[in-house]
């Protein structure tokens, strides 16, 4: 693994470890991670995935990390892009910085520095001070990949983008939310 990748999956972690949030679900997610923490990746990404099923952002976007990093799955960057695009969607900025990052490097997908920058200006703004700022770095790197209208066409995608919540059943129907986000901490 490169030290980029090893970068990355370490940044991944610690951000989806500070999002875990105060959901209902919360509790199964803490305990999934403490699998993950303890090498139990059998019993974590059976966790997530039944987390992930009901539309738990951060499980999905551990998921990703999970398939990223060959950890208790095949290593599979496609597959992780494909989580971290679902975590993404429902507004999670560990998953929007993952999955622009993939746009911008070109890992698993097609190098794609519009769509980078849209995401990557979505966590930017996020105001989540650690990942914001590795955002605007990334940012101002996909940005010198653009001409002016790519950048404005770019600058419009993150303006009117609105978070995807993830259709729900249980605890969470009716719009419970906790205090991240729009779609709660993960939790849809």
């Amino acid at each position: 693994m490169s030290a980029r990748s090893s970068l990355f999956a370490l940044v991944a972690l610690g951000a989806a470890m500070t999002f875990a949030g105060a959901a209902p679900a919360a509790a199964d997610y803490d305990g999934a991670i403490r699998d993950y923490e303890a090498n139990r990746y059998a019993a974590a990404i059976a966790e997530f995935r039944r987390l992930a099923e009901r539309g738990h952002g951060a499980a999905e976007f551990m998921i990703g990390v999970m398939s990223f990093n060959g950890r208790g799955v095949a290593k599979d960057i496609r597959d992780a892009a494909v989580w971290f695009h679902k975590a993404a969607m429902q507004g999670y900025p560990p998953a929007q910085l993952a999955y622009g990052s993939l746009h911008l490097r070109g890992v698993g997908l097609a190098p794609d520095p519009v769509t980078a920058y849209m995401w990557l200006t979505l966590v930017a703004n996020s105001g989540v001070p650690g990942l914001a700022i590795q955002a605007t770095t990334l940012r101002d790197d996909a940005a010198k990949a653009l001409n002016p209208a790519d950048l404005e066409r770019a600058r419009r995608l993150a303006r009117d983008w609105r978070p995807r919540c993830a259709n729900l059943s249980g605890p969470w129907e009716g719009g419970a939310r906790d205090s991240f986000g729009p779609c709660g901490s993960g939790a849809g």
